[in-house]
C-alpha cells in the first residue's frame, strides 16, 4: 500500500480541493480527500516517505517495544485459593519474566464463567524484549514458576494461550513531546492529513478514543471545506 499526491489535486493550502491516491495491494487505486493514519508511526512514516522524507524521519524515530500476554484458565477450586484483589505488578528489581498479572475474572467478572478464575499475565516490553522469541511452552512453565514464587499458585490450568505483539507499544522517550510538536507542525503542510494512534499523547485504549475522535473532526471539518 502506498499513498500519493493526486496529479493535479494537491498542493499545499490548496483547501478542500487537495485529494490524494491510496494504491492497494492487488492493484486497486482509491482517492481520497483527507486520510487519516491511525496506524503505528513506523507505518505512517512508510506510507509517508514518498510525500516528506522529513515527516516520515520523524516518524520512524519513535521507538517501540513490544509485548506478550498469556491467559491462564482455572477451575472454581483454584480461582478460590486465589488472593483476593485484582492482581499485581512486578517491580523491576524483582528480575522476572512477569511485568504484572491481572486477576480478570475479578477485574472484569463478565469475561470469565461464574467460579472459574482467569489470569492475564504481561511479560516482555523493553525489559525483556528477548521473550517473544520462546517457545510457548518455555513461557507458561516459566510463568507458572513465577506464580508459585509469588503467589504460592501451582495448579494445573485449564488451558493456556499466548498471544505476540511485536512493535506494539510506543515509547515516549526524553525529547518526545518536542518530537510529537514538530511532527503535527510538518504534517500541516499537507492539507487533508491526519494522525491517530498511540504513539503521539497516550498509549491507553481511551487516548486512541481521543486522537481517532480528533482527526475525525479534523477531517469531517476539512471535507466542508
Amino acid at each position: 500500500m502506498s499513498i500519493e499526491p493526486a496529479p493535479g489535486g494537491y498542493a499545499a493550502g490548496s483547501g478542500p480541493l487537495a485529494r490524494y491516491k491510496i494504491r492497494c495491494e492487488g492493484g486497486a487505486m482509491h482517492e481520497a480527500g483527507a486520510i487519516i493514519l491511525a496506524l503505528p508511526s513506523y507505518e505512517s512514516s512508510r506510507l509517508l516517505s514518498s510525500i516528506d522524507p522529513t515527516v516520515a524521519a520523524l516518524l520512524s524515530d519513535i521507538p517501540y517495544s513490544s509485548a506478550m500476554t498469556v491467559a491462564l484458565g482455572f477451575d472454581a477450586g483454584a480461582a478460590a485459593s486465589l488472593p483476593r484483589g485484582f492482581g499485581f505488578l512486578v517491580p523491576r528489581k524483582e528480575n522476572r519474566k512477569l511485568l504484572a498479572c491481572t486477576f480478570v475474572h475479578s477485574k472484569f467478572n463478565y469475561r470469565a464463567p461464574q467460579g472459574k478464575g482467569l489470569l492475564r499475565c504481561f511479560l516482555g516490553g523493553s525489559r525483556d524484549p528477548e521473550v517473544l522469541n520462546l517457545g510457548d511452552e518455555e513461557i507458561v512453565l516459566g510463568i507458572r514458576q513465577e506464580l508459585k514464587a509469588i503467589l504460592d499458585f501451582s495448579p494445573e490450568p485449564i488451558f493456556c494461550r499466548v498471544y505476540r505483539w511485536p512493535a506494539s507499544m510506543a515509547q515516549y522517550v526524553v525529547g518526545h513531546a518536542e518530537r510529537v510538536k514538530v511532527i503535527q507542525e510538518q504534517i500541516q503542510r499537507h492539507p487533508g492529513l491526519f494522525l491517530a494512534g498511540s504513539a503521539y499523547s497516550g498509549i491507553g485504549i481511551s487516548d486512541c478514543i481521543r486522537t481517532g475522535k480528533a482527526a475525525a473532526t479534523q477531517a469531517l471539518a476539512w471535507a466542508a471545506g
